[in-house]
């Protein structure tokens, strides 16, 4: 998981990086001529590839065998429902397994866990006769249950309180919680990393966009827009928000053919972490498509530490899962640039603290923030509450410091700490963000996009 040294290199030694079409800006161009894998479809001189942010784990043993059996499951469904008479598509048999062992190889680096598998499915996906939303379950039961903090990463986060439209719960049961702490006088965190601008072709604020802004409009009423979003309710319950909750996304820079370029990093993960004893890692969205288990089908696996270390959080003695424990402190390294300092780990210790949350994680955020608003005039942005500023923005990116002013520019980011910032929730506030109705984009129910 260390991050990305070279996000922008496009040769070393002579060498490609990122051959053909893993070069990749799905903002400025998304996949075609797929047929075609290694042959280049962005100029790799000129347009900066986007860096990716990902997670997956491995599993051995019970959880191993039910994943196995989950991909039969569906095989055998697709097979029956989709090629039933095709001999080039065999029926697939589980095996049984009375024993098993794990190479030595294996074994080093790997933790003893509690693990389960989880799943959205239902009918249509794997032919059961009732809907399975085990990842949606599971998600609800760790925030509700959580002592201390919840960091979730993920591609999406459309999700309300009090929601008659959206029906998934993550919303709400993140509300209940910081709702319990506020009432109890406690400290508690929430911490939510996810992309700064969904990962769909298009210029926002122009007709290719409006698929972008169709995903933005349910984002921002989920987060900080309208009576149902986390934010606003919190605050018109007289909850300070920005007390327990923040919204991030991941930024980064580079010298590309003797230019500097910034964008965002595509953050693709599907984990949710909670009390630094307790992960999920998967498929799922924060989406009705995740997780309701009737739309898309997902699989994750939800891991429980069964060896522990002392720590600390808020000044209080506490204990740390090993596995979901270091896990976390590696993100959070990564993520405010201390993987290589040699007091990195004492540093990200305590995500419950006042000193951490204020003083390193708020602060590095606005700084990196701050700095590629100067350097790059970089989109999305909080200078823009409407499609007129938005446009009056854009006319002066090309005379960006980056451009104007590099030796100055050099100067500010070195300034930069990781890859942290604030996600932008004063973008386009003051607009309607959904697409007008005679867009295709708009002719579509709602449910594309949720």
């Amino acid at each position: 998981m260390k991050p990305p040294t070279i996000p922008f290199k496009v040769e070393v030694d002579g060498r490609k990086l990122w051959i053909g079409k893993d070069y990749a800006n799905f903002i400025f161009q998304d996949f075609g001529n797929n047929d075609q894998p290694f042959s280049d479809q962005l100029d790799r001189y000129s347009t900066p590839r986007m860096p990716w942010h990902d997670i997956g784990s491995c599993v051995f043993g019970s959880p191993a065998r039910d994943l196995a059996r989950h991909f039969i499951q569906r095989w055998n469904h697709a097979k029956i429902e989709k090629a039933k008479y095709a001999e080039d598509y065999p029926l697939l048999l589980p095996k049984s397994y009375n024993s098993f062992e794990i190479d030595e190889k294996w074994k080093k680096g790997a933790f003893k866990c509690q693990a389960q598998a989880l799943r959205s499915v239902s009918y249509w996906s794997i032919g059961i006769d009732h809907t399975e939303d085990s990842i949606h379950q599971a998600y609800l039961k760790a925030i509700r249950e959580s002592k201390y903090f919840v960091y979730i990463e993920n591609q999406f986060f459309i999700s309300q309180v009090d929601s008659t439209v959206l029906y998934n719960g993550i919303a709400q049961a993140i509300y209940d919680r910081i709702r319990q702490a506020h009432l109890a006088g406690e400290n508690f965190r929430v911490y939510v990393n996810m992309p700064l601008l969904p990962g769909f072709e298009g210029e926002v604020g122009a007709p290719t966009g409006y698929a972008i802004q169709a995903i933005i409009h349910w984002q921002y009423t989920s987060i900080c827009r309208g009576e149902k979003s986390i934010i606003e309710r919190l605050n018109a319950d007289g909850i300070p928000a920005q007390k327990y909750i923040s919204f991030h996304g991941m930024r980064t820079h580079d010298d590309l053919n003797g230019r500097l370029v910034s964008e965002l990093i595509y953050i693709h993960s599907k984990m949710l972490i909670v009390d630094d004893s307790l992960a999920i890692i998967g498929s799922a969205n924060i989406n009705e498509r995740s997780m309701l288990g009737s739309r898309d089908s997902e699989t994750a696996v939800i891991y429980e530490d069964t060896e522990f270390e002392p720590c600390v959080y808020d000044g209080v003695d506490a204990q740390r899962g090993k596995f979901v424990g270091s896990l976390r402190m590696l993100i959070f390294k990564e993520l405010l640039g201390l993987i290589d300092d040699p007091n990195g780990d004492q540093l990200v210790s305590d995500p419950l603290s006042d000193e951490f949350f204020k003083n390193l994680w708020i602060k590095t955020s606005s700084v990196n923030t701050d700095v590629f608003e100067q350097v790059f005039k970089c989109i999305p942005t909080d200078s823009a509450r409407n499609f007129e500023q938005l446009a009056e923005y854009k006319e002066g990116i090309a005379n960006r410091m980056a451009v104007s002013d590099p030796e100055t520019a050099i100067k500010l980011l070195k300034n930069v700490s990781g890859y942290l910032v604030f996600l932008p929730l004063h973008f386009l506030a003051d607009v309607d963000l959904r697409p007008p109705a005679m867009t295709k984009e708009g002719l579509v129910p709602d449910q594309l996009w949720t």
